[in-house]
Protein backbone atom coordinates (compact mmCIF):
# COMPACT_ATOMS: atom_id res chain seq x y z
CA UNK A 1 0.00 0.00 0.00
CA UNK A 2 1.00 3.74 -0.74
CA UNK A 3 0.86 4.09 3.24
CA UNK A 4 -1.85 5.00 5.87
CA UNK A 5 -4.57 7.09 4.44
CA UNK A 6 -3.72 10.10 6.80
CA UNK A 7 -0.45 10.21 5.25
CA UNK A 8 -1.08 8.92 1.89
CA UNK A 9 0.47 12.05 0.23
CA UNK A 10 3.93 10.89 1.31
CA UNK A 11 3.50 7.77 -0.46
CA UNK A 12 5.06 6.93 -4.62
CA UNK A 13 3.27 4.99 -7.29
CA UNK A 14 6.07 2.06 -5.96
CA UNK A 15 3.64 -0.83 -6.06
CA UNK A 16 5.43 -4.19 -6.75
CA UNK A 17 8.60 -2.33 -7.23
CA UNK A 18 11.78 -4.46 -6.34
CA UNK A 19 15.49 -3.35 -5.40
CA UNK A 20 18.37 -5.83 -5.94
CA UNK A 21 21.79 -6.37 -3.84
CA UNK A 22 24.50 -9.21 -4.35
CA UNK A 23 27.65 -9.83 -2.83
CA UNK A 24 29.08 -9.71 0.66
CA UNK A 25 28.58 -6.98 2.71
CA UNK A 26 27.33 -4.56 4.78
CA UNK A 27 23.51 -4.88 4.34
CA UNK A 28 23.24 -7.32 1.91
CA UNK A 29 26.13 -6.44 -0.19
CA UNK A 30 26.05 -4.41 -3.33
CA UNK A 31 23.22 -2.36 -4.18
CA UNK A 32 22.36 -3.00 -8.37
CA UNK A 33 18.77 -2.19 -9.32
CA UNK A 34 17.92 0.68 -6.72
CA UNK A 35 14.48 2.73 -5.78
CA UNK A 36 15.76 6.64 -7.27
CA UNK A 37 14.83 8.11 -3.84
CA UNK A 38 13.76 11.51 -3.09
CA UNK A 39 15.70 14.70 -4.72
CA UNK A 40 13.84 17.42 -3.01
CA UNK A 41 10.11 17.91 -1.18
CA UNK A 42 9.53 21.29 -3.08
CA UNK A 43 6.43 21.04 -6.49
CA UNK A 44 8.10 20.93 -9.78
CA UNK A 45 9.03 18.20 -12.28
CA UNK A 46 11.66 16.78 -10.45
CA UNK A 47 9.33 15.56 -7.21
CA UNK A 48 6.40 14.72 -9.90
CA UNK A 49 8.93 12.52 -11.50
CA UNK A 50 10.63 10.78 -7.78
CA UNK A 51 6.58 9.34 -6.92
CA UNK A 52 6.03 8.54 -10.33
CA UNK A 53 5.49 4.91 -10.93
CA UNK A 54 7.86 5.69 -14.20
CA UNK A 55 10.43 6.45 -11.55
CA UNK A 56 10.21 3.06 -9.91
CA UNK A 57 11.41 -0.44 -10.88
CA UNK A 58 7.85 -2.23 -11.50
CA UNK A 59 5.20 -1.71 -15.18
CA UNK A 60 4.20 1.68 -15.98
CA UNK A 61 0.95 0.71 -18.21
CA UNK A 62 -0.34 3.52 -20.78
CA UNK A 63 1.89 6.32 -19.86
CA UNK A 64 0.05 7.04 -16.66
CA UNK A 65 0.12 6.63 -12.64
CA UNK A 66 -2.07 3.51 -10.74
CA UNK A 67 -2.88 6.98 -9.23
CA UNK A 68 -3.66 10.51 -8.79
CA UNK A 69 -1.05 12.65 -7.58
CA UNK A 70 -2.51 16.39 -6.47
CA UNK A 71 0.55 18.17 -6.17
CA UNK A 72 3.63 17.70 -3.92
CA UNK A 73 1.64 16.19 -0.77
CA UNK A 74 -2.06 15.10 -2.03
CA UNK A 75 -2.86 11.56 -4.08
CA UNK A 76 -6.07 10.29 -4.61
CA UNK A 77 -6.94 6.62 -5.66
CA UNK A 78 -3.89 4.99 -4.46
CA UNK A 79 -3.89 1.69 -5.66
CA UNK A 80 -5.09 -1.01 -3.62
CA UNK A 81 -1.83 -3.86 -3.24
CA UNK A 82 -2.08 -7.27 -1.81
CA UNK A 83 0.86 -9.94 -0.82
CA UNK A 84 -0.54 -13.15 -2.07
CA UNK A 85 1.97 -15.85 -1.10
CA UNK A 86 5.25 -16.03 0.34
CA UNK A 87 8.07 -18.27 1.36
CA UNK A 88 11.77 -18.02 1.95
CA UNK A 89 12.17 -18.51 -1.83
CA UNK A 90 9.66 -16.61 -3.92
CA UNK A 91 6.57 -13.98 -2.98
CA UNK A 92 3.67 -13.11 -4.98
CA UNK A 93 1.97 -9.77 -4.91
CA UNK A 94 -0.37 -7.86 -6.93
CA UNK A 95 -2.02 -4.40 -7.37
CA UNK A 96 -5.55 -3.33 -8.83
CA UNK A 97 -4.59 0.69 -9.40
CA UNK A 98 -5.06 0.84 -13.09
CA UNK A 99 -8.80 -0.85 -12.81
CA UNK A 100 -10.02 2.72 -12.46
CA UNK A 101 -9.12 3.35 -15.61
CA UNK A 102 -11.15 2.12 -18.83
CA UNK A 103 -10.45 -1.44 -19.83
CA UNK A 104 -8.43 -1.64 -16.85
CA UNK A 105 -5.62 -3.87 -15.84
CA UNK A 106 -4.88 -5.91 -12.71
CA UNK A 107 -0.85 -6.54 -12.52
CA UNK A 108 0.49 -9.68 -10.80
CA UNK A 109 4.16 -10.49 -9.69
CA UNK A 110 5.94 -13.53 -8.93
CA UNK A 111 9.90 -12.76 -7.61
CA UNK A 112 11.43 -16.27 -7.26
CA UNK A 113 15.36 -17.05 -6.03
CA UNK A 114 16.35 -19.78 -8.82
CA UNK A 115 19.58 -21.75 -8.37
CA UNK A 116 22.80 -20.76 -9.13
CA UNK A 117 22.35 -16.98 -7.52
CA UNK A 118 19.53 -15.82 -10.42
CA UNK A 119 16.09 -14.12 -9.75
CA UNK A 120 13.14 -14.35 -12.12
CA UNK A 121 10.64 -11.68 -12.03
CA UNK A 122 7.26 -12.69 -13.86
CA UNK A 123 4.85 -10.08 -13.71
CA UNK A 124 1.08 -11.32 -15.86
CA UNK A 125 -1.49 -8.35 -16.57
CA UNK A 126 -5.36 -9.69 -16.87
CA UNK A 127 -8.63 -7.44 -17.56
CA UNK A 128 -9.67 -5.85 -21.04
CA UNK A 129 -7.69 -3.97 -24.26
CA UNK A 130 -4.41 -3.34 -25.89
CA UNK A 131 -2.37 -1.49 -23.92
CA UNK A 132 1.43 -0.25 -23.57
CA UNK A 133 3.66 -2.02 -21.38
CA UNK A 134 6.66 -0.33 -20.22
CA UNK A 135 8.71 -2.58 -17.29
CA UNK A 136 11.70 -0.58 -16.04
CA UNK A 137 15.28 -1.77 -13.82
CA UNK A 138 16.76 1.43 -12.27
CA UNK A 139 20.71 0.38 -12.07
CA UNK A 140 23.01 1.59 -9.45
CA UNK A 141 25.16 4.85 -10.38
CA UNK A 142 28.33 3.58 -11.37
CA UNK A 143 27.46 1.35 -13.89
CA UNK A 144 27.95 1.25 -17.74
CA UNK A 145 25.05 -1.04 -19.37
CA UNK A 146 24.22 -2.08 -23.20
CA UNK A 147 22.04 -4.55 -24.71
CA UNK A 148 23.49 -7.51 -26.22
CA UNK A 149 21.59 -9.82 -27.92
CA UNK A 150 18.45 -8.42 -26.47
CA UNK A 151 19.93 -9.00 -22.28
CA UNK A 152 21.23 -6.09 -20.53
CA UNK A 153 24.83 -6.49 -19.54
CA UNK A 154 25.85 -4.42 -16.93
CA UNK A 155 28.99 -3.58 -15.17
CA UNK A 156 30.39 -1.83 -11.96
CA UNK A 157 33.81 -0.08 -11.85
CA UNK A 158 34.58 -2.83 -9.11
CA UNK A 159 33.63 -5.88 -11.17
CA UNK A 160 30.50 -6.55 -10.05
CA UNK A 161 27.82 -7.47 -12.98
CA UNK A 162 24.38 -7.94 -13.71
CA UNK A 163 22.54 -9.50 -16.69
CA UNK A 164 19.12 -9.14 -17.01
CA UNK A 165 17.34 -11.56 -20.02
CA UNK A 166 14.24 -11.85 -21.18
CA UNK A 167 12.94 -15.84 -20.81
CA UNK A 168 9.07 -14.68 -21.99
CA UNK A 169 8.03 -11.61 -23.73
CA UNK A 170 4.98 -10.50 -25.86
CA UNK A 171 5.69 -10.64 -29.55
CA UNK A 172 7.69 -7.30 -30.23
CA UNK A 173 8.72 -6.45 -27.14
CA UNK A 174 12.04 -4.28 -27.07
CA UNK A 175 15.07 -3.33 -24.67
CA UNK A 176 16.67 -0.24 -24.31
CA UNK A 177 18.73 1.50 -22.16
CA UNK A 178 17.82 5.20 -21.13
CA UNK A 179 19.06 7.97 -19.05
CA UNK A 180 18.65 7.56 -15.60
CA UNK A 181 18.90 9.16 -11.94
CA UNK A 182 19.19 8.38 -8.60
CA UNK A 183 19.11 11.00 -5.70
CA UNK A 184 22.15 10.89 -3.46
CA UNK A 185 21.44 13.41 -1.25
CA UNK A 186 19.25 16.07 -0.52
CA UNK A 187 18.75 18.37 -3.99
CA UNK A 188 21.60 16.41 -5.64
CA UNK A 189 21.04 13.54 -7.78
CA UNK A 190 23.58 11.13 -9.86
CA UNK A 191 23.21 9.83 -13.59
CA UNK A 192 22.71 6.05 -13.80
CA UNK A 193 21.22 3.98 -16.55
CA UNK A 194 17.97 2.63 -16.64
CA UNK A 195 16.87 -0.97 -18.70
CA UNK A 196 13.65 -0.69 -19.62
CA UNK A 197 11.55 -3.39 -22.00
CA UNK A 198 8.03 -1.39 -24.45
CA UNK A 199 5.82 -3.57 -25.65
CA UNK A 200 1.62 -2.92 -26.76
CA UNK A 201 -0.23 -6.08 -26.63
CA UNK A 202 -3.54 -7.20 -25.96
CA UNK A 203 -4.06 -8.63 -22.22
CA UNK A 204 -3.67 -11.04 -20.87
CA UNK A 205 0.00 -11.55 -21.45
CA UNK A 206 3.23 -11.85 -19.36
CA UNK A 207 6.85 -11.20 -19.19
CA UNK A 208 9.50 -13.18 -17.47
CA UNK A 209 12.83 -11.85 -16.61
CA UNK A 210 15.91 -13.14 -15.01
CA UNK A 211 18.58 -11.34 -12.94
CA UNK A 212 22.10 -13.11 -12.34
CA UNK A 213 24.44 -11.14 -10.49
CA UNK A 214 28.49 -11.80 -10.72
CA UNK A 215 30.72 -10.87 -8.76
CA UNK A 216 31.68 -9.47 -5.12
Amino acid sequence: EMGPPEVAGHGHADALSIVLYAGRGTGGGRPLVVDPGVETYEAGASRDRCRSIGAHNTVEIDGRDPCVFWGPFRVAHPPPARLLEWSDDHLVGEHRGYLRLAEGVVHRRRVERRPGGAWEIGDRFTGRGRHRFVLAFQLAPGAEAGIVEGACDAAWPEGTRLQIRPLEAPPGAAAEIVPGWVADGWNRRRTAPRYVLRWIAGVPCASRLRLRAEGE
